[in-house]
């Protein structure tokens, strides 16, 4: 399931409600808005990975809001244009948006368009981070961390661990599809001095899902064994 928050500008409610379903179909979190300043306040409030903007918004609010975007928030922007608004007729800033879209459009190109502008913005987030760090970043799925800047990211936002969640997940991201037992993660992670009860490793470990893999698709427990970080 998605776990991406999209947040969807548009005055005309019949429409608002069509893109909502259709995202939401997909697994995404959506949040709506029909104007500037309950936009604005969901923009600071929420962490928001996209957003979608009608461009039919009276007293240039579609202009105001993409503008404080670019200028506040690191966010890509779709556009979504009406089908009886020609392209000719946009100011041109409508252009500098990430993407695109015209009424009627099929789920199936909404979808797209919004996967893909997500996508394509992680990466450039990742391809900066590498160039401006000593060492490239360890990148898997939704999951970015920088050993040396102590940083990880999820979904491309920054999320906070503990010193021993960050190594414990840092040694797991180095270590795909390997098991590793209780007492390994305890000689690897913890150290030689360790002496403690092993369960400290299913504590650990149930806490950093709780917080990057509710549904245990990378972090999985192997049966009898221990755990690995699976990719494939």
């Amino acid at each position: 399931m998605n776990q991406h928050t999209i947040l969807i500008i548009e005055n005309q409610l019949s429409s608002e409600q069509l893109i909502s379903i259709i995202l939401k179909r997909e697994g995404y979190l959506v949040l709506q808005s029909g104007n500037r300043t309950e936009a604005l306040r969901l923009l600071n409030l929420k962490l928001i990975d996209i957003v979608l903007i009608g461009t039919n918004l009276p007293k240039n609010d579609s202009w105001t809001i993409f503008n404080t975007i670019k200028q506040k928030f690191d966010i890509p922007v779709i556009f979504i244009n009406d089908e009886n608004t020609k392209l000719l007729t946009l100011p041109t800033f409508y252009f500098d948006a990430d993407d695109f879209i015209t009424k009627p459009f099929t789920p199936k190109e909404l979808l797209s368009r919004v996967y893909l502008s997500i996508n394509r913005h992680k990466k450039v987030k990742n391809d900066y981070a590498i160039q401006n760090c000593k060492e490239p970043l360890i990148s898997v799925g939704p999951y970015s961390l920088n050993s040396m800047a102590r940083e990880f990211f999820f979904n491309g936002n920054l999320q906070k661990l503990t010193p021993r969640e960050h190594d414990l997940l840092e040694h797991f991201m180095l270590n795909q599809n390997i098991v590793f037992s209780r007492n390994q993660l305890l000689e690897d992670v913890w150290g030689f001095e360790y002496s403690g009860d092993s369960r400290t490793v299913d504590t650990h470990i149930k806490k950093l899902r709780n917080k990057i893999d509710p549904d245990s698709q990378f972090i999985v427990t192997v049966w009898g064994k221990g755990y690995k970080f699976k990719t494939r």
